[in-house]
């Protein structure tokens, strides 16, 4: 069985996305294909990951400017073009879209090509690329309880799963992962992260927390924060002599 996987932009995403790559790649009879942008996290993830990946145009919608929004709609013709010849060269038996604006252009070319497009909508409130995609798509498959409670998609195709977890998370192990990012064993550690791009709300909490915090030395931080806000971050936790680890963002 071939199977086209399309979308990504964001971790929240892509991840899902390969939890199922790799279930499916389990059955030696299987083959997997991904689809994204160059812009997007899986023009770097997917690659280490060793999974294949395939790059079309495609632009986002919400939260841009009237112009990138134009911009975005005008792209949108070429992009389901370059999905279609994709498609005809990999020959899917189906395409399934994990959300994000890299989905929609090859959810378009599989409608085009009569190819049965599933979504899969991993969060508890359903992107808008999700919301424009459920009329075409065959099943629909939610996450969450509770996702569909606006009457985004036809109750008639959807099934719902529960999060879409992948088989290596099971297998961390705290004392090597403590090593691994030079964190002491012997400190109460705290994960701090807001997604894969980070959230500014979140890092900025954290630099007030820091004024209270700053002094307890039983504490160690480990803070993904994204790429814009990362020397801030570090510097607020530095100033008040905490221990912390601040990275951009976390692979493993």
């Amino acid at each position: 069985m071939k199977i086209v996987i399309a979308g990504g932009g964001t971790g929240g995403h892509l991840y899902p996305g390969i939890a199922i790559a790799r279930e499916l790649l389990r059955d030696a009879g299987n083959d997997v294909l991904f689809i994204g942008t160059e812009q997007g996290i899986e023009a770097r993830v997917l690659p280490a990951a060793g999974l294949p990946l395939r790059f079309i145009t495609a632009g986002k919608l919400k939260g841009m400017g009237i112009a990138s929004v134009i911009k975005t709609i005008i792209t949108i013709p070429r992009g389901t073009c370059q999905s279609v010849r994709l498609l005809r060269m990999f020959r899917p038996d189906a395409v399934i879209g994990v959300g994000g604006y890299a989905s929609v252009p090859v959810a378009l070319a599989a409608g085009a090509l009569r190819i049965p497009l599933l979504i899969v909508e991993p969060n508890s409130y359903a992107g808008l690329a999700n919301r424009m995609l459920g009329k075409l798509a065959s099943l629909i498959v939610l996450c969450f309880p509770g996702t569909n409670r606006q009457g985004f998609f036809p109750e008639r195709k959807m099934i719902q799963t529960g999060p879409l977890v992948r088989h290596d998370i099971r297998k961390g192990n705290r004392e090597q992962a403590l090593k691994d990012f030079g964190l002491a064993p012997d400190r109460f550690t705290v994960l701090v992260f807001g997604g894969s791009g980070g959230a500014h709300a979140i890092n900025m909490a954290m630099n007030n927390a820091v004024e209270y915090l700053g002094t307890d030395n039983r504490i160690q931080i480990l803070h993904q924060t994204g790429n814009k806000d990362r020397e801030a971050v570090r510097s607020a936790y530095e100033k008040k002599g905490m221990s912390a680890v601040v990275l951009p963002y976390i692979d493993d």
